[in-house]
């Protein structure tokens, strides 16, 4: 911001970063079970996540057991290793967080693989 009266200049930025905590986020896993199954086209798993810092995001990847392939949510494909973002939702510093995945084949094979990152 100007100040043409004063010929005065102020600056404004973000704060000073935290210092990391040191500790990654934890993350639990409340759904499906293990080795469940479906019959449904879109599969949602969930959790809890937490932080004493807040947890600035979760991200999910996704594995047909069939194909190799893992599923690239922002193109709508299967293809290579890529993270997907999880749906979190609550406090930054304890929260839950959801993935849907729409492409699921009923009776299909899936590993979900999950990952938190702190703020």
């Amino acid at each position: 911001m100007v100040e043409q009266r004063n010929s005065r200049l102020q600056v404004f930025g973000p704060g000073p970063v935290p210092p990391p905590d040191g500790a990654p986020p934890t993350l639990t896993w409340t759904g499906p079970p293990n080795n469940s199954t479906s019959s449904a086209w879109a599969v949602v798993v969930g959790g809890r996540s937490a932080d004493p810092t807040g947890v600035a995001q979760v991200q999910v990847a996704v594995k047909d057991l069939a194909t190799g392939l893992l599923w690239d949510g922002t193109n709508t494909r299967w293809g290579a290793w890529v993270w997907n973002q999880a749906v979190v939702s609550g406090l930054v510093e304890d929260g839950s967080w959801s993935f849907t995945l729409v492409p699921a084949v009923p009776g299909g094979r899936y590993q979900f693989t999950v990952r938190a990152l702190d703020r």
